[in-house]
């Protein structure tokens, strides 16, 4: 496995986002669920018709995810942009 990561400002290139927050400046490899070890990886909030993963923000941070991808801010994370960087895209 290498050892390949990822700054924060690409990821914001590559999907046309926006920073909330970068305290974490870059991670590694990807995930989208919170019941698995998300140490050091990037969570993508995924919405579907049946679930919206927003939901799990929190969870993700407890998880360890150093990086998220989100398409809408909740003011009930800005505890967690100490732990975690955001980018914010429009879908």
């Amino acid at each position: 496995m290498s050892n390949w990561t990822c700054p924060i400002q690409e990821l914001q290139q590559a999907t046309g986002g926006q920073i909330v927050s970068d305290s974490v400046k870059e991670f590694s490899r990807v995930g989208t669920d919170t019941r698995s070890d998300l140490t050091g990886r990037l969570f993508i909030a995924l919405k579907g018709e049946n679930f919206d993963a927003h939901d799990y923000v929190p969870q993700a941070v407890e998880k360890g995810a150093t990086a998220l991808l989100v398409h809408q801010w909740r003011d009930e994370w800005n505890p967690l942009t100490v732990k975690a960087s955001f980018v914010q895209v429009k879908d």
